[in-house]
């Protein structure tokens, strides 16, 4: 099933202002005001358009210039229900608030789903992506009342566990690639000198080349199990929803933050600062702050990683696993990111970045990057 690439971009001319009324948000560094789930923004008007859209940033609402809806906001007001106005029929006005989140994330599993298919590294698992992209596609589909029942965390787990192997099979051959060429052979070998490409999630959990988990907690699988992003480990949880949490001002860099995070970097730094690690292992989940500049992160698995203002200019993120990370404020000057893996607009428009950095294909440079 091929997806039409326009269908997951926000379209608000086609929409109903669901994301200004749907979702809350907190007076914080993103916004200026305090608003409830279920109030219209004071900013909202009678024709569902902001008042003040060409001056979000200035008025305190940058929060509202990063969120994106994947395209759910127009596809529930003009297919799911049928371009029926929550105004003009206030009695499905709470289900269509409702359903904003779980077609939200329908729409970005199915964006993940679509570009797992596009990588040469994953083609033996061609079969299972295209079956999955089937399922959520089928889940859009549903009627109101399908939707408002439907278990869209265990999906999400389901279609995770597939992009897990997508990721470690991409990222090994990224790896080893670099190493046959003779510019990563530290890359490619763990402390040990294996180059098998292994990763280790926030819960403990152990996976090997083919995304088959070993040890770790039943705790942690369950955590997993009940809300994470599709893919993400327990070491993002808090982090991982970065559009509902930008929304709701959740997640502020003071609520994480820890010397831990600065340990870890040093762990992965060698002698000439360069910030090598261990084939295909995760890092640290805090890199809150983290200098990282110039970091050779290469292939490296950043799932769920909170890098909140973090300094990654310059640093080299191709092919790096960046599901979910939390990218707010975070350095990206100049900063290498080509191929790497599932990065959404959301991610990129809540970062920093310039004319130097380096997008995957079919991300566009926000315009409020310095150089853009």
């Amino acid at each position: 099933m091929e997806q039409e690439q326009g269908r997951f971009y926000g379209d608000c001319e086609r929409c109903f202002g669901l994301c200004c009324i749907a979702l809350p948000f907190a007076k914080s560094a993103d916004f200026s005001m305090n608003k409830a789930s279920g109030e219209p923004c004071r900013n909202l008007q009678g024709d569902y358009r902001c008042g003040i859209h060409t001056q979000l940033r200035d008025r305190g609402l940058r929060g509202c210039t990063v969120y994106d809806c994947h395209g759910a906001g127009q596809y529930l007001s003009q297919v799911t229900f049928g371009g029926r106005s929550p105004l003009a029929h206030p009695e499905e006005a709470a289900q269509m608030y409702a359903l904003l989140p779980v077609m939200q994330q329908l729409h970005e599993m199915l964006l993940y789903l679509g570009q797992a298919l596009t990588l040469p590294a994953a083609a033996e698992l061609e079969r299972e992506l295209r079956e999955a992209l089937a399922e959520t596609e089928a889940r859009t589909q549903l009627s109101v009342e399908a939707l408002l029942a439907l278990d869209v965390a265990a999906h999400r787990a389901s279609v995770g566990q597939l992009l897990r192997r997508v990721s470690v099979r991409v990222r090994s051959a990224a790896l080893q690639a670099s190493a046959g060429s003779g510019g990563g052979a530290l890359r490619a070998g763990s402390a040990g000198g294996s180059s098998r490409a292994e990763s280790v999630d926030g819960a403990g959990r152990e996976r090997s080349a083919d995304g088959e988990q070993r040890g770790g907690s039943a705790d942690g699988a369950r955590r997993q199990a009940a809300g994470n992003r599709p893919g993400t480990d327990d070491a993002g949880k808090r982090g991982r929803d970065a559009g509902r949490e930008r929304m709701s001002g959740r997640g502020q860099a003071t609520e994480h933050g820890s010397s831990g995070s600065r340990r870890q970097v040093a762990e992965h730094g060698n002698s000439n600062g360069r910030h090598r690690r261990q084939a295909g292992r995760a890092l640290s989940g805090d890199y809150i702050g983290a200098s990282l500049r110039g970091a050779d992160l290469l292939g490296a698995d950043l799932r769920g990683a909170f890098m909140i203002a973090a300094d990654l200019r310059d640093a080299d993120l191709r092919s790096a696993d960046l599901l979910g990370a939390d990218l707010r404020d975070a350095d990206l000057r100049g900063a290498d990111l080509r191929d790497s893996l599932f990065l959404t607009r959301l991610q990129v428009r809540s970062a920093k970045g310039d004319a130097r950095t380096r997008l995957p294909a079919g991300l566009e440079r926000p315009e409020h990057w310095s150089g853009a």
